[in-house]
């Protein structure tokens, strides 16, 4: 048996969101929901007993089903709610998931065949650790007046709820064939054209085709007459003279010339927003070479190394920087000296040795850099300097010591002598 009543206040809210998701896009994953509730002798929950108000808190469940009892569970979470009075007014969508029962976006709750039969359940937690309590029946969602004008947008999308025409700004995409009886005028029309029949090419009486627009045209087809000039690219190559463009030159494919053993130069390209010069890739070598009057100064191999004939300098200034913090020299020098270092080779290249830390360990143990498959010179040395430092320290200490010991030894030395010269000269 029940012991408490549940009246709804105002179901009609939720009913109204979800026939207008049709419409508008994107809105909030929010319901508000409000409702009264009174214990088994219609006193209302959230008073003192004699009908004033004293707000109570309460764990309440709300469930959302597609029957009336029984049936499937499709949208459940847990809120802690105020009730002051016998009334609350929470935001569903906020609270927290019931263990394995389905959370989904509200959204989804609502659509496909069948969204019109939607009954919400309440269960409340009226102790402490105490058992929650369903409250029945369960209260079909029913639908606000203006939302009946929802209807005149389910047109625009299939029973199982998936877009059929939706619109963002001034633009309409269609998901389907366009069928129309009538003359269709729009200022422009994207897409493949894989289905755009009986184009004449005479109506094209101004503007510019791209060569990209009329790649299967076959030159066999044309037997007499001249391109007007506002009928091609100004980016088309002529066979009888060398191809130069007046506009970017680019390429969705690889770029490939008949001898292999090629060098490509550009004296100045600019290549993703950057501006590159004197760049060279060289076909036989397997790299990219940088040359500055005929001299090379940097070389980028095949196999990943990278070679220059100047410094390397990495950006390192204050103004550059933040959470700046002081470390600790001697933790620092504690992870060192437990630091496993090797000698080793890079895989393919086993005539270079190198010594050092594995990214790995060196990671795991300073938590320093991106990832733990690389490091960056800028932490070695920042680490090197750390332990250095915390070294002088503690050489700096131990020659102190070692100068008072020394005076120490001096003056025991000097009193030793002064005893020896008191018994020879004894009486």
């Amino acid at each position: 048996m029940n012991l408490f009543r549940f009246s709804l206040l105002a179901s009609a809210l939720l009913a109204a969101f979800a026939a207008h998701l049709q419409a508008v896009g994107n809105p909030p994953e929010l319901v508000s929901y409000q409702g009264y509730l009174v214990d088994a002798n219609g006193v209302p929950l959230g008073t003192d007993g004699g009908g004033n108000p004293d707000p109570a808190n309460y764990d309440v469940i709300f469930r959302i089903f597609n029957a009336s009892s029984g049936g499937d569970l499709l949208w459940a979470e847990q809120q802690t709610i105020t009730i002051d009075g016998g009334y609350f007014s929470v935001l569903l969508g906020e609270g927290a998931v019931v263990g394995s029962e389905p959370d989904p976006d509200l959204s989804d709750v609502f659509t496909g065949i069948g969204a019109d039969e939607r009954f919400i359940g309440v269960a409340v937690r009226f102790e402490v650790g105490g058992d929650f309590t369903d409250i029945l029946p369960r209260l079909r969602l029913l639908t606000s007046p203006y939302a009946f004008l929802s209807t005149q947008a389910r047109s625009v999308v299939n029973p199982d709820g998936q877009p059929l025409i939706t619109a963002e700004g001034e633009q309409v995409t269609i998901a389907g064939a366009l069928t129309t009886t009538q003359a269709l005028n729009v200022p422009s029309i994207t897409g493949s054209g894989a289905d755009l029949t009986n184009l004449n090419a005479g109506n094209l009486t101004a503007g510019t085709v791209p060569v990209a627009r009329i790649p299967g045209l076959p030159a066999s087809q044309i037997i007499s007459g001249t391109f007007n000039d506002s009928r091609l690219s100004s980016n088309i190559a002529r066979l009888n003279s060398p191809p130069t463009f007046t506009g970017d030159v680019r390429t969705l494919g690889r770029l490939r010339f008949s001898n292999t053993n090629y060098t490509i130069g550009y004296d100045q390209v600019s290549l993703f927003g950057f501006t590159i010069r004197n760049m060279f890739f060289d076909a036989a070598g397997g790299g990219y070479v940088w040359r500055a009057d005929g001299s090379q100064v940097m070389q980028l191999a095949a196999n990943g190394n990278l070679f220059i004939s100047g410094s390397l300098s990495q950006g390192s200034d204050i103004n550059t920087k933040e959470a700046i913090v002081a470390v600790d020299g001697g933790g620092i020098l504690e992870k060192v000296r437990d630091l496993p270092v090797y000698e080793w080779s890079y895989k393919g290249q086993p005539e270079n040795r190198h010594v050092g830390p594995m990214a790995q360990d060196f990671h795991a143990t300073f938590g320093l850099g991106p990832n733990d498959t690389s490091l960056a010179p800028g932490d070695l040395a920042g680490v090197s300097v750390a332990a250095i430092q915390e070294l002088n320290k503690i050489v700096s200490a131990q020659a102190a010591e070692i100068a008072d010991l020394r005076s120490n030894v001096d003056e025991l030395q000097a009193t030793v002598l002064l005893l020896l010269e008191a018994q020879t000269d004894g009486p």
